[in-house]
C-alpha cells in the first residue's frame, strides 16, 4: 500500500470511538501540570504536618524530616546526604580533617579550638537511641527493685509509693525461727502513662480533620472539572475559575457523602437488632437475615464503588446530590465488566506515568546535588524528601482525573451520551452580533 493511502487510511480512523479506552493518555499528560501538580504537592504536605501535629505524631525524637522521609513513596531513592559532596569536594574535606587530626596529636593545635563536624539528624537520632538503650536496663533496675527482710522494722524504714504482697519465699534463717514474713515489691509510678486529651487538642483534631476531608474533596472537583473540560471540548480553564466553581458544588458533595453514611447506617440496624433476639427466634428469622444481608452488600457495593464518581457527576452535570448519587451508583453498577476494562487501562497508563515521574524526581535531585555541591535549608535533607512528595501529588492527580475519565466512558456505554457533552457555565462559540441602536442607525443613513 502507498504510504500515503496508509496514513489517509489512519488519520480517517476516530481512534477514540475504536479504542476508547485511549482517552487515559489525554488523563495522563493533565496529571503532568506544573502548576497543578505543585499546588497538590503543597497541599499534601500541610495535611499531613497539620494531622501529624494534632494526633500527637510528633512525639520524642520525631521531626518534621522523619515524617516527609517515612511517608515519602521514594524514600529508598532520595539522594543521601553524602552524596551531597562530590568526589572532588569529599578528598578535600578528608585531607582537611587528616591535617587537623596530625596537628592535634603533635600538640600544635589546642583540642578547645577544633570544631567538631557537624552532625546531621539521622546521627543524632542514633545516638539519642543508643543512649536510650543503655540507661533503660538501669532504669529498669531501679523502678522494680524488690525488698526482702523479716523483720517488720527494716520494712518501715522503706518510703515505697506502691505496695504489692508477693508469694513468701522459704528463707533457711526464717525457718529456723519458724515464722515467714511476706516480701514487699516495690515497684515505681507509671509515669508514661497516657494522658486525657484536652479540650484544645480535641478541637485541633477536629479542624485538622475537617481541613483534610474539605481540602482535598475541593482539589477532586477542580481537578476533575479541568479533566473534563480538556477530554470532551478541548477547553484549558484556569485553576482559579474551576475553585468557584467546586466551592459551589461543595454542599451538593457533603450532602451526598453524608446521604451514603446515614444509608449505611441505617440499613445495618436490622442486622444489629437481629443479635438481641434468642436462639430459637433467630432459626427463623435466619433467612430472611440472608436475603437482606445480600440486598445489604449491593447497596454497600454500588455506593462504595459509585461515591468514587460523585466528584465526576457534580464536575459534569452541574446536578444536585440526589441525582449526583444515583448516577454514579448506576454506572458503577450496570456495566461491571466494562468498569474492570476501564481500571485495567488506568491502571496500565498510570504505571506508565509513575515510572516516568520517578525517574524525573529522583534525576532532578541527583543533578542538584551534583552540580551545587550542598544540601538546602542548612545541610538537612528536608527539602529533597519534601520534593519527592511530588510523586503522592501526582498519583492523586492522576486517580482524580482517571475516574473522570472512566465517568464520561461509563455515562456513554449506559446512556449512549456523547463524550462532548458536558455543562459549561458560560456559553462558549462564536459571540451573537451586537445590532447598533436605532437612533445610531437613523444619523448613519440621514
Amino acid at each position: 500500500m502507498n504510504p500515503t493511502v496508509h496514513s489517509l487510511v489512519l488519520s480517517a480512523v476516530d481512534w477514540d470511538e475504536v479504542c476508547p479506552w485511549l482517552l487515559f493518555r489525554k488523563c495522563l499528560r493533565l496529571a503532568f501540570s506544573f502548576r497543578l501538580l505543585l499546588l497538590t504537592t503543597l497541599h499534601l504536605i500541610l495535611v499531613s504536618l497539620w494531622l501529624a501535629a494534632a494526633f500527637g505524631w510528633f512525639t520524642s525524637s520525631r521531626t518534621v524530616e522523619d515524617l516527609l522521609k517515612d511517608y515519602s513513596c521514594i524514600t529508598a531513592y532520595v539522594p543521601h546526604t553524602q552524596s551531597a559532596f562530590p568526589s572532588g569536594t569529599h578528598e578535600i574535606r578528608q585531607g582537611t580533617q587528616g591535617a587537623i587530626s596530625t596537628q592535634l596529636s603533635a600538640g600544635e593545635i589546642p583540642a578547645g579550638n577544633v570544631l567538631s563536624e557537624e552532625k546531621t539528624g539521622d546521627d543524632l537520632r542514633l545516638e539519642m537511641l543508643t543512649v536510650l538503650e543503655m540507661d533503660a536496663p538501669a532504669e529498669r533496675t531501679q523502678s522494680e527493685t524488690v525488698l526482702e527482710s523479716p523483720h517488720p522494722s527494716e520494712n518501715k524504714t522503706a518510703s515505697v509509693p506502691s505496695t504489692n504482697i508477693v508469694q513468701p519465699q522459704e528463707d533457711p534463717d526464717a525457718s529456723i525461727q519458724g515464722s515467714q514474713t511476706p516480701a514487699l515489691s516495690v515497684s515505681a509510678p507509671n509515669a508514661s502513662a497516657a494522658k486525657p486529651y484536652s479540650m484544645g487538642q480535641i478541637v485541633n483534631q477536629i479542624c485538622a480533620s475537617v481541613y483534610a476531608g474539605i481540602s482535598t474533596l475541593l482539589l477532586w472537583v477542580v481537578s476533575a472539572r479541568l479533566t473534563a473540560l480538556q477530554l470532551t471540548r478541548g477547553f484549558r480553564s484556569s485553576f482559579h475559575h474551576e475553585l468557584k466553581f467546586a466551592i459551589a458544588q461543595l454542599g451538593s458533595s457533603l450532602t451526598a457523602f453524608f446521604w451514603i453514611a446515614l444509608g449505611t447506617f441505617l440499613l445495618a440496624l436490622p442486622l444489629l437488632v437481629c443479635r438481641l433476639f434468642p436462639a430459637n427466634v433467630m432459626v427463623w428469622l435466619m433467612p430472611a437475615a440472608l436475603i437482606y444481608a445480600v440486598f445489604y452488600f449491593f447497596f454497600l457495593l454500588g455506593t462504595g464503588l459509585g461515591s468514587f464518581f460523585i466528584p465526576s457527576v457534580l464536575a459534569t452535570e452541574n446536578s444536585d446530590a440526589f441525582d449526583a448519587l444515583s448516577r454514579s451508583c448506576a454506572y458503577a453498577l450496570q456495566k461491571p465488566l466494562k468498569l474492570v476494562l476501564y481500571l485495567l487501562a488506568a491502571i496500565l497508563f498510570g504505571g506508565l506515568g509513575l515510572c516516568a515521574i520517578v525517574f524525573l524526581v529522583v534525576l532532578i535531585e541527583h543533578l542538584c546535588l551534583t552540580l551545587t555541591g550542598t544540601l538546602p535549608l542548612g545541610g538537612s535533607s528536608l527539602a529533597l524528601y519534601a520534593f519527592s512528595w511530588s510523586v503522592s501529588a501526582w498519583l492523586l492527580l492522576y486517580g482524580f482525573s482517571a475516574l473522570q475519565g472512566i465517568y464520561l466512558l461509563l455515562r456513554r456505554d449506559v446512556d449512549a451520551v456523547e463524550l462532548e457533552n458536558v455543562w459549561l457555565s458560560e456559553p462558549q462559540g462564536v459571540p451573537a452580533p451586537q445590532l447598533p441602536k436605532l437612533e445610531e442607525a437613523a444619523k448613519e443613513t440621514a
